[in-house]
């Protein structure tokens, strides 16, 4: 197993912290291990194969702490002692603390054989909790390739479907250079998972990605953006049901709300003289339908509408739910004509040949 399994395996692309997870407030830390040492804890905890004290290092509203991957022994067993000394940590460094957070960047050992290569690493994210640190999450600085500058695209060598354009606002750079592309290729990406991967969207989704390699290739170049997520969904709770014991106040009809869902639920009471439930599907903008089912008259048992003269009792609360999506790996293509994206987005796609990416843009 390589060294880049190793790392993808451990869960290692940050995540953007979650809403509401880190507190606003100063934390003694004057007897607490430093961030260095807890990172060393954690790699013996790896080697030794000790579940609980891995489990013990992290913060516990870090989204490692309870993912499935580790709980695998199957997990454990795929690191065997010569993957583990292949990962010779050549240096740490403390790169960053305040009182609440640190990061801390572990670099290995280069291989003689990959010696133009710059150096791997991992970037650990801790976060202070009851005077210790705890780990958070672990981002992976993988080899990136110097490589040739690529050719220029020639006119008469485009896809078959050029002019294509789905990029909106964003536009491959006018000269091609590895930190063009990357600075490009990480902005349309946040916004595409934004916009594409974690709909409908929620004011509290989060993604963070970077640039874990980019080699030159035919026109331009191969870039793998790492990345993590939070995706927050609002699901609706309703219930509804006809009432042979009506309340003794007016009742407003069914036509007089503005709600789509809530007018739904209740004709489908009525009709099926039955008590419906929601699915617990997610639902945008529920906040508008909240207030008006609030505005509406009942008591403890729920709020009260009129369907065709059947009064229907209705309850209505909204349950947050969240995905984490770690270790995520997403491939481009961009040249300065054609930008085109793998479909996978796990290491998996590695061996797919980027000309056989959807195609996202082209332009002559």
């Amino acid at each position: 197993m390589e060294r880049r399994a190793l790392l993808t395996s451990l869960g290692c692309v940050g995540t953007a912290p979650l809403a509401g997870c880190l507190a606003d407030r100063s934390v003694n830390l004057t007897n607490a291990l430093p961030p260095n040492r807890v990172v060393g804890e954690w790699w013996d905890a790896v080697r030794n194969r000790d579940t609980e004290r891995f489990r013990d290092l992290y913060h516990p509203d870090s989204p490692e702490r309870d993912a499935s991957y580790w709980t695998n022994e199957d997990w454990w067993e795929s690191f065997p002692p010569d993957v583990l000394a292949s990962s010779t940590v050549e240096e740490r460094t403390l790169v960053a603390e305040s009182d609440t957070e640190a990061t801390v960047l572990d670099e290995f050992a280069t291989p003689a054989e990959e010696g133009d290569r710059q150096p791997a690493g991992l970037t650990h994210k801790l976060r202070a909790e009851d005077g210790d640190w705890r780990l958070w999450t672990h981002e992976s600085r993988e080899f990136i390739y110097p490589g040739d500058a690529p050719d220029e695209r020639p006119a008469d060598d485009l896809p078959d479907d050029c002019p294509t354009s789905t990029l909106a606002d964003y536009s491959p750079p006018d000269e091609l250079s590895r930190e063009a592309v990357g600075t490009f290729v990480i902005e349309y990406h946040e916004t595409y998972v934004l916009d594409e991967m974690f709909s409908p969207t929620h004011e509290d989704d989060s993604v963070s990605g970077s640039v874990t390699s980019i080699d030159s290739h035919e026109y331009g170049y191969v870039v793998t953006v790492g990345w993590g997520g939070a995706d927050y969904r609002d699901v609706p709770e309703i219930e509804a049901k006809p009432t042979t014991d009506p309340p003794d106040f007016d009742i407003p009809s069914v036509e007089t709300l503005d709600s789509k869902l809530l007018r739904e639920f209740a004709r489908e009471a009525a009709e099926r003289n039955e008590r419906v439930e929601s699915s617990g599907a997610p639902h945008s903008d529920l906040e508008p339908v909240r207030h008006e089912f609030e505005s509406l008259p009942g008591t403890e048992d729920g709020r009260f509408i009129s369907v065709d003269g059947t009064p229907v009792t209705i309850q209505f609360d909204i349950r947050r739910t969240h995905g984490d999506y770690l270790s995520m790996s997403t491939r481009y293509y961009v040249d300065s004509h054609v930008v085109r994206q793998s479909d996978e987005h796990r290491a998996s796609d590695e061996d797919t040949d980027p000309r056989q990416f959807p195609l996202l843009e082209c332009q002559p």
